[in-house]
């Protein structure tokens, strides 16, 4: 493998990769400030290595031990860790790589045997001629998952080695009295006990039905829960219980004590008392100290070195639509903000196109908070009823999730840091939607700012989540009633700080039947466009999608389509029953509104003959006995038999006669017959067949008996498929009974 692979196989892996000096293991240039790291590596290179700041979400454990204890040190490892990735570099040295679920301190510490293993905070040379050695970096399973671990975790980790890690932990941790600042009140309480609970739950979910490695994410867990124990709002025994709703049990042996021994001990000397994430518990933190804290900051960096700086090109996750970055889609509630979402997820899972613009194919995270999982089945069957494409790459959140919001709040963890957990755990994903946005809010607790600088802060926390990972995220808001607006992002609901954060702003504005609308898109690093959408129903659901010809969209709606389709079919005059009949999924009520609305001044789009008959306007359609005459016409079969006629099939009127007890009356010379069955249902599009047939036959357009519809041919008669041209003679009798019905003529 040549330098170039490496460098693109850790691109590939989203690490941040390092041009290495000859003979040394420092990077040349200027690398820390960084954004974004070079497509290839630098001409002079002649190692890869991978960077470990914290904005990086990586770090690693380098074991620098060459005595007989490294076998047993990196034996343990594994039993905890399962299949990791190891790299020699001289043996029996070895570095075992992680990602990081929040900051992580860089540290070296002690081994038992008098070495020393450090946690690493900076970089490591992943692959390349060694300095001293002069033999190539080697790897067993680069292309393990690698695990995803706390800081706490690398302390409890490293205890099953025998490190003391006690006086470090608490350096790292809190200068709190952890006990002393626990919940004051009951509301307090009630959060603390909520955010067990949600803690526990998770661990179970995270060990079923694993066989190894099962140990550090039950150590993270009871590092999570320890100071409620000191509280008194939780035990280890509950621990006992989550771990043996998956399987397992505490009394499985590490190191010749069972893990409860070790929790127990861990507890006791203080080293789980403290853990960040449970910090949030006992104080409230602003945006900016987060932000800090995770090491998402960056230095300054003058003109000189911006300019010199070589950055990928901007990615997208629908072609020229979705740029990496935070999206705020705001529209007015109930227009169909989610199917929209659901339908672009679905397509990014799939790698298809969306709104016939190609997407990037990758993981999706879709937080539906207003949705439950019985409404996200019905609205994908919706959108997809074939079911079809790789469902496993879409991950839901609903409104039963306990997800916590953005700033941290006494019982919850942090929203971002949640995120980048799952991130880690998905490094495919490439789209992220926060439907609504408001659900991960931060409460409003300091009165000293602003609503402008909380909601600021906000959509920062996420937006620059967005931009480390590469990833573009929509959040999904609601418009405002403002109609005197200058800028469409002035109609995104709440104050300007949530557009002013963003990346870019997708503003929806529906025509006021909802059946249309515009869609405007205002971005940073992207074309700024107008799309026009129609609204199509489908079963089960609703879809929007672009339409080219704007004109006609205002007056072809969906809803005004399927009236005018309607229409059209009937072939002649219809009531507003006839339309009821031949649209049965639109509302009786709605579909009155749209008649009144079409045949307005304004719309035009239909007409009145007579009242209570309509036709699409500049038409000259026939009239209702006409049309249903024509009707009964094309189903004609000009050389039927008897026997298609009982079959309820038309047929020529001679091919019935004969069955007919009509010695008394002259013989029928042109036309067609059906049975009366057979009329009723051809006529059922129409509204009370039974009395279109009494209308059409006072106008001597057919015979109506009791069993049988008899059409005669008349001259001027319109030429149909069925009924081909002649030279029609009016009129064809059946003697006293076509002038008197005084008698109904019966079968055989």
């Amino acid at each position: 493998m040549s330098i170039k692979e490496f460098w693109a196989k850790a691109l590939a892996a989203r690490l941040f990769p390092l041009s290495i000096e000859r003979g040394t293991k420092r990077p040349i240039g200027l690398w820390e400030n960084n954004a974004y790291p070079t497509p290839e590596p630098d001409p002079e290179a002649v190692a890869v290595g991978i960077r470990c700041l914290a904005q990086d979400g990586v770090s690693a454990l380098d074991f620098d031990c060459i005595c007989a204890a490294s076998d047993t040190y990196l034996a343990i490892m594994r039993r905890e860790l399962g299949n990791v990735p190891v790299r020699y570099g001289r043996r029996p040295k070895f570095l075992i790589p992680f990602r990081c679920d929040g900051p992580i301190a860089g540290r070296s510490l002690a081994l038992p045997c008098g070495c020393r293993v450090q946690i690493i905070s900076g970089q490591f040379v992943a692959y390349g001629i060694h300095p001293d050695t002069q033999r190539p970096y080697e790897w067993e399973g680069f292309d393990y998952p690698w695990p995803v671990l706390s800081q706490v975790a690398v302390y409890g980790l490293l205890s099953y080695v025998g490190i003391n890690a006690t006086a470090e932990a608490r350096a790292y941790m809190s200068e709190l009295d952890v006990q002393q600042q626990g919940p004051q009140t009951e509301s307090e309480r009630g959060s603390v006990r909520q955010y067990v609970e949600w803690r526990l739950s998770q661990l179970t979910q995270e060990i079923t039905g694993l066989s190894e490695g099962r140990g550090v994410p039950i150590f993270n867990a009871a590092a999570s829960i320890m100071p409620a124990v000191h509280w008194g709002l939780s035990s280890i025994e509950e621990i006992g219980a989550a771990v043996e709703r998956a399987g397992h049990s505490l009394s499985e042996q590490r190191g010749g004590r069972s893990l409860g021994e070790e929790i127990t001990r861990a507890f006791s000397d203080g080293v789980l008392v403290g853990n960040p994430l449970v910090r949030k518990l006992q104080e409230y933190r602003t945006f900016i100290a987060q932000a800090v804290g995770n090491g998402i900051t960056a230095g300054g960096a003058t003109l000189e070195q911006i300019d010199n700086k070589t950055f990928q090109p901007l990615r997208f996750v629908v072609d020229d639509l979705m740029p990496e970055g935070f999206i705020l889609f705001a529209a007015k509630p109930k227009v169909g903000k989610t199917y929209i979402m659901l339908e672009a997820c679905l397509a990014v899972a799939e790698g298809s196109t969306f709104w016939g613009k190609q997407c990037a194919v990758g993981d999706v995270i879709y937080y539906s908070f207003e949705d439950n999982h019985r409404r996200i089945q019905d609205r994908y069957r919706a959108l997809r009823p074939n079911r079809d494409g790789n469902k496993s790459r879409l991950l839901a959140f609903t409104g039963d999730s306990a997800v916590p919001r953005v700033a941290a709040v006494p019982g919850e963890p942090c929203f971002t840091q949640h995120l980048e957990r799952e991130l880690c755990k998905r490094p495919e994903t490439k789209l992220v939607v926060i439907d609504p946005i408001v659900a991960v809010r931060a409460d409003q607790r300091d009165k000293t700012k602003g609503l402008y600088q909380v909601d600021y802060d906000n959509i920062k926390a996420v937006q620059r989540i967005a931009m480390k990972y590469g990833i573009t995220i929509v959040g999904v808001h609601h418009s405002n009633k403002k109609t005197d607006v200058q800028d469409a992002a002035d109609m995104a609901s709440g104050s300007t700080g949530m557009t002013a954060a963003a990346d870019g702003v997708w503003i929806m504005e529906p025509d006021k039947a909802r059946e249309n609308a515009e869609l405007t898109t205002q971005m940073r690093d992207a074309d700024s466009t107008t799309i026009t959408l129609a609204k199509r129903r489908i079963k089960g659901g609703i879809k929007w999608e672009p339409v080219e010809d704007a004109a006609q969209v205002a007056t072809h709606n969906d809803i005004e389509r399927r009236i005018l389709v309607a229409m059209t079919a009937a072939g002649c005059e219809a009531t507003i029953l006839d339309l009821i009949h031949r649209c049965p999924d639109v509302n009786e009520n709605t579909l009155r509104v749209y008649i009144r609305r079409m045949s307005s001044a304004e719309k035009q789009l239909i007409e009145n003959t007579q009242r209570g008959l309509y036709v699409p306007r500049g038409a000259q359609p026939k009239t209702r006995p006409e049309g249903a005459r024509d009707l009964l016409l094309t189903a004609a079969l000009p050389n039927g038999s008897y026997l298609d006629f009982q079959a309820g099939k038309m047929v020529d009127v001679r091919e019935v006669l004969p069955h007919m007890h009509n010695n008394d009356r002259t013989p029928v010379h042109e036309g067609y017959a059906v049975s009366m069955d057979a009329a009723r249902s051809l006529l059922s599009l129409f509204h009370e067949p039974a009395k279109l047939l009494k209308d059409m036959e006072s106008r001597k357009l057919v015979f109506v008996f009791d069993k049988a519809v008899l059409i005669p041919y008349v001259a001027g008669h319109v030429q149909t498929s069925a009924a081909p041209e002649r030279p029609f003679a009016f009129p064809w009798t059946l003697a006293g009974a076509m002038q008197q019905h005084a008698e109904k003529m019966p079968w055989e």
